[in-house]
């Protein structure tokens, strides 16, 4: 018992500190790259691989710059990107598992298939950022959620 205690507060204080999560949201950033550009290589329903990879690479550049506003854009286009993987879920995940191999060849469905294998990793991927990014952002979250219900 006292073990999980102990790896509570190591994992506590790791969340705490801003130099180890900048680290892994850039580790994040460079997996959703590769999942962009792996995926993007499908022969159908790639568009919005290739916006994620604009996103991504857009996230690079606002923290490096470590300027506020890029990323409070980055946020607002992690908020879109999410919805916009959600969207293509719906529209197009049911065609790609169902794929005819009568219509089209074995290379096409193993395209189409890592097409939606890349989409549902980067948009795991995604969820977690998100989410690291409403816990680090906490303070203001709180803050913007006092103002609405004044």
């Amino acid at each position: 018992m006292m073990r999980c205690g102990l790896r509570w507060r190591e994992i506590q204080a790791w969340i705490r500190d801003y130099d180890r999560i900048q680290s892994l949201a850039v580790k994040l950033i460079y997996v959703q790259i590769g999942c962009s550009l792996i995926g993007s290589l499908g022969a159908f329903y790639n568009g919005v691989l290739l916006v994620n990879l604009a996103v991504s690479l857009f996230a690079l550049v606002a923290i490096e710059s470590s300027s506020q506003s890029l990323g409070r854009t980055y946020a607002v286009l992690l908020c879109c990107s999410i919805l916009l993987d959600i969207a293509w879920f719906i529209l197009f995940s049911h065609e790609i598992w169902h794929i005819s191999s009568e219509i089209y060849g074995t290379f096409v469905i193993l395209s189409v298939k890592l097409t939606l294998t890349m989409q549902i990793i980067g948009f795991s991927v995604r969820v977690v950022k998100i989410m690291a990014l409403l816990h680090w952002n906490r303070p203001l979250l709180l803050k913007l959620l006092d103002l609405i219900h004044q």
